[in-house]
């Protein structure tokens, strides 16, 4: 009986910690995304669908056995780029108070950009070692990153263009 009683006070505090925890994580997101104007959220968006979409599967294919037929998803080769390239922009995007660090950002998505246009140039290289295409297809991860690249790259590069970054004149160059 004791035992029970030990196990029901275990599970309600752990439900209530990861509730407390949840609750100052979405008001600390709440908070940090008022102070940002729209399109700043919106690339934000991008990155965080680019950092989701990179970490997941790019590519599909089957396995057949006799009559089952058994789908397989896998990333790239080289899914570390991809992953941590992601990671560091959304950091530097998210948290940048001075403008050679937008720069940095912007020639981080840059460069993964080329290296997801050369990928899907040369396969074998970057992505799989599946020599035919017909082999795989791509999965909706791989177009969520492509969209997010392109998206928070292009709109960083429109909006930013020649404006100060930061708002605060201390910190501005």
């Amino acid at each position: 009986m004791n035992r029970v009683s030990y196990l029901k006070q275990i599970f309600l505090i752990s439900v209530l910690g990861w509730f407390g925890l949840s609750k100052k994580t979405i008001i600390f997101l709440w908070q940090f995304l008022s102070k940002k104007t729209i399109l700043d959220r919106t690339i934000i968006g991008f990155l965080v669908l680019q950092l989701i979409s990179s970490s997941l599967g790019w590519f599909r294919y089957e396995i057949k056995f006799f009559e089952f037929v058994e789908p397989v998803s896998f990333g790239s080769k080289w899914n570390f780029l991809f992953f941590l390239g992601s990671a560091i922009a959304f950091v530097w995007f998210s948290f940048w108070q001075a403008h050679w660090i937008l720069k940095a950002f912007q020639i981080m998505e840059s460069l993964l950009l080329l290296f997801f246009f050369l990928g899907i140039v040369f396969p074998n290289t970057l992505f799989t070692d599946m020599q035919r295409t017909d082999d795989y297809s791509f999965t909706t991860a791989f177009y969520g990153f492509a969209v997010g690249l392109c998206g928070s790259l292009l709109l960083s590069l429109l909006h930013y263009r020649g404006k100060p970054v930061s708002h605060d004149p201390r910190l501005q160059n």
